[in-house]
């Protein structure tokens, strides 16, 4: 492995940016200088090589994150490195909470465009621990959608959901593919009509629960169950 800062001749305040983002590309360098840059330098660039470099630690990141909300203006391009940490695979716990906290903040300076991104990597991102997906699930119903689109959560974390007394999070339940019988049955009666909507076309939903939905008061749910039952048939 190669030693840059506490080797270097030079202070780290001296080396040049261009310079600097080559040394934080290297996939070669000491995790000990990856954090130096990161506890020194504030550069979009800089940061950005520091979060992709394979000897990237969580502590590092943690660190390039506290450098980030620090500063009083965050451009667009130090929003991109915050979403690309929340996309990460070094992604921990203790930072998922720290950035989904931060752009739930009105504080922090962030666009809208880089708080729902900030948002949507963190319920995608395969890492992201149950504990913090429960947490967003119950701050913003609507991120039900993002977070069953997580390759990790799995069908007890599914029912777990179901458990919610949500319109909005039962509504994707029941779009979901992945979601079982079961648990579309006991979302079955829900008053909200886009779930029972999406339940009418969801093709795991039971063909009794679809008899049931041709009954329904919203012309709309009674289309989507017929084409349901006629397509069943068909096959």
């Amino acid at each position: 492995m190669k030693r840059y800062i506490k080797s270097a001749i030079e202070p780290i305040e001296d080396i040049d940016l261009e310079s600097l983002k080559e040394i934080a590309r290297d996939p070669d360098i000491l995790s000990s200088d990856l954090k130096g840059i990161a506890e020194n330098i504030f550069d979009a660039d800089v940061l950005n090589a520091i979060v992709h470099n394979p000897n990237t630690t969580p502590e590092i990141l943690s660190i390039v994150v506290d450098t980030i909300l620090a500063a009083p203006r965050k451009t667009m391009y130090v929003e991109f490195v915050l979403e690309d940490i929340a996309a990460s695979e070094n992604l921990s716990e203790s930072l998922a909470y720290k950035l989904f906290d931060a752009a739930m903040s009105n504080d922090q300076g962030l666009s809208d465009y880089g708080r729902n991104s900030i948002i949507i990597n963190i319920t995608r991102n395969p890492n992201t621990t149950e504990s913090v997906l429960w947490h967003i699930l119950k701050e913003e119903p609507w991120e039900a959608h993002n977070i069953l689109n997580n390759p990790s959560v799995g069908v007890d974390f599914i029912r777990k959901m179901a458990s919610l007394n949500n319109n909005t999070i039962h509504s994707y339940i029941a779009a979901c593919p992945r979601t079982p019988a079961d648990i579309l049955i006991a979302i079955s009666s829900d008053d909200y009509y886009t779930t029972r909507s999406n339940l009418a076309r969801n093709p795991n939903t039971p063909t009794e629960i679809l008899q049931e939905l041709l009954n329904d008061e919203e012309p709309g749910v009674r289309t989507f169950a017929e084409d349901a039952l006629r397509n069943r048939d068909s096959l």
